[in-house]
């Protein structure tokens, strides 16, 4: 994992999904991408003008991977070590995050206040559903409070879908660089799919050790969060499932309760199918 993006506006929520990605990436030797979104003049759904300024945004950025230690380049250059980069955007969340989202490892964004309602709470809702919905790439959702560790611990949500499979996947650098890696069953394998013990063995062949924990299922959302603090937990890695590719309809269920309401981290990547 080299690129990890995120948005970043002149506003207090940004600040601890920046800090996260910034330190991310330095963990992982990789390159931050950190985009500041300026609307078009035509579009009628306008980011509010408490977003803050194109120069607060840099300002903040500039400051936190200061305090990472890390160069921030205004131009691509071939170098070693962890470097921020900053750019500058005009469009909306879903056309912006078309075309950068696909080219990054991961997307880094902040979870909605007030479960995306209000008019800055619709504008964090927005880039978190088409991160999902257009990337294709792991989204990490980080909440809006100071996070210690973010990494060490992880919870993987077991459901033998396509989705938690590519999530798992494509976090296996988070996965390998873990100090404690488990694997939760919230009821029985019965899918003609893979069965946990197979994904502890690929986990096993790219060098993870991972242990298997189970619970019943008849309160999935319970189970997770009891299995996560049970095991001090500080990033839960999971699938987001739809049969649509509509996006009112992409959150639904165990995915929309950890995505938009939880309060602990979680990384997850899309699946239609």
């Amino acid at each position: 994992m080299t690129v990890v993006t995120v948005p970043v506006a002149d506003r207090p929520e940004c600040i601890h999904a920046l800090k996260v990605a910034v330190d991310l990436a330095k963990r992982l030797d990789g390159q931050v991408m950190g985009y500041h979104l300026h609307p078009h003049r035509d579009d009628d759904r306008k980011i509010p003008t408490g977003s803050g300024s194109a120069k607060g945004a840099l300002k903040l950025f500039e400051s936190v991977a200061e305090e990472a230690g890390m160069p921030v380049l205004h131009k691509l250059s071939a170098r070693k070590g962890s470097a921020a980069h900053w750019r500058e955007m005009v469009g909306s969340p879903d056309k912006v995050m078309h075309i950068i989202a696909p080219v990054s490892d991961m997307v880094v964004v902040s979870r909605p206040k007030g479960n995306g309602k209000g008019a800055t709470g619709k504008v964090a809702r927005d880039f978190l559903l088409e991160a999902l919905r257009k990337g294709g790439r792991p989204t990490l959702v980080v909440p809006q409070k100071k996070i210690k560790s973010i990494g060490k611990r992880i919870l993987i949500a077991w459901d033998q879908s396509r989705a938690v499979t590519q999530s798992i996947q494509s976090s296996l650098p988070l996965l390998r660089a873990a100090d404690e890696v488990q694997l939760h069953c919230a009821g029985a394998d019965y899918h003609h799919a893979p069965k946990a013990h197979h994904m502890r063995s690929y986990l096993a062949l790219n060098g993870i050790k991972c242990r298997i924990t189970t619970s019943r299922g008849l309160f999935i959302e319970d189970e997770l969060e009891e299995a996560y603090a049970a095991m001090d937990a500080d990033l839960m890695v999971m699938g987001a499932y739809s049969r649509t590719r509509v996006v009112e309809q992409l959150l639904g269920g165990t995915t929309e309760h950890f995505l938009m309401r939880a309060k602990i981290p979680v990384l997850s990547t899309h699946s239609v199918g």
